[in-house]
């Protein structure tokens, strides 16, 4: 059983924590509410740390020839300012962040589909969509955290992929705050066969620069270690490199299995890629071979269970191979 650390999730405030929404509701969302065990949340709603209220008529982006202006159609009250203000501010005061959830939609703290007007005007038209104002601020003064809306998280495949970041962001930290190069080396060892399944080219450097790391470079080590992190975890890898993982550590054991247990084996991992059965019945089969051929340091991989049981989604790993590339 792995014991991981706690990442630290900077959460927009109206999903599952208050019912701060501009007309007072409170946004539910399985993945919040199964996360809240297992990680510390910071809850923010901008609209309301500005003192706009709750309920309030809500707000809107819109361009203006000093850029995009945050107003409140109803008051004609302009809150570029404060919102500015009160961003800068709470970026300022905010430590080693993993991860954010944020509200879909939002002019002020969507990922990536708050919509820009014409005008403040009723009926103005449409002109572009984009971050909110809020969020855009928190994407560039933390380009490497994992990201997400609520609304996106409601895909599988997604929100296995924001787990999988958030949690090895977490656990980078600690071997980071270790400061050591037997930290760095054991965060590789564990996490082996999942680097390699993101970005095989990119974890061979890893594996080099961690087997390579002395106490007198550490530092330099860990930058160049994080530098590579970052960018093998930038897209979800594909149903066909999950499948190539499957069968490298099936290779490590076949020598000692019947024809008829190959057979099971190779049956699951057809089965996952037609989309027939989960991720988690080629895993099952291996990990019952693992337990018989003691195989501990297999066993131990960060690849079989990359984040806390309780979050497990059982289906998500058939949506790998439904060829959608969510993250370009």
């Amino acid at each position: 059983m792995r014991i991981f650390s706690r990442p630290t999730v900077v959460v927009s405030r109206c999903i599952e924590f208050e019912h701060c929404r501009w007309n007072g509701d409170l946004i539910p969302s399985d993945v919040v509410q199964q996360l809240k065990p297992h990680v510390d949340f910071i809850p923010v709603c901008p609209e309301a740390d500005i003192g706009l209220g709750i309920p309030r008529p809500p707000l809107r982006l819109v361009r203006s020839e000093t850029g995009v202006r945050v107003v409140q159609p109803a008051t004609g009250r302009d809150v570029t300012g404060e919102m500015d203000a009160f961003t800068t501010s709470f970026i300022s005061g905010l430590g080693v962040i993993d991860g954010f959830i944020l509200k879909g939609r939002s002019p002020t703290s969507a990922m990536k589909d708050a919509v820009v007007y014409a005008s403040a005007d009723r009926g103005a038209g449409k002109v572009a969509k984009g971050p909110g104002f809020f969020s855009s601020r928190l994407m560039a003064a933390f380009p490497d955290a994992a990201i997400e809306d609520e609304g996106r998280l409601r895909n599988a495949r997604i929100k296995d992929h924001f787990l999988i970041s958030l949690f090895l962001s977490s656990d980078f930290r600690q071997a980071r705050e270790a400061g050591s190069p037997a930290a760095l080396r054991a965060f590789q060892t564990t996490n082996e066969l999942l680097l390699h399944t993101y970005h095989a080219r990119l974890a061979v450097e890893m594996s080099r620069i961690a087997s390579e790391a002395a106490s007198e470079t550490i530092e330099a080590s860990l930058d160049a270690y994080e530098v590579l992190l970052h960018r093998v975890m930038a897209k979800a890898p594909s149903c066909g490199t999950h499948a190539d993982t499957l069968h490298d550590v099936f290779g490590r054991m076949s020598a000692r299995l019947s024809a008829d247990e190959v057979a099971l084996f190779e049956d699951s991992v057809a089965k996952y890629r037609a989309m027939l059965l989960p991720f988690s019945v080629p895993v099952s089969v291996l990990r019952t071979w693992m337990v018989r051929f003691k195989q501990t340091s297999l066993a131990s991989q960060s690849f079989f269970q990359p984040f806390p049981e309780s979050l497990i989604d059982l289906n998500t790993m058939t949506a790998y191979c439904d060829g959608k590339d969510y993250w370009s």
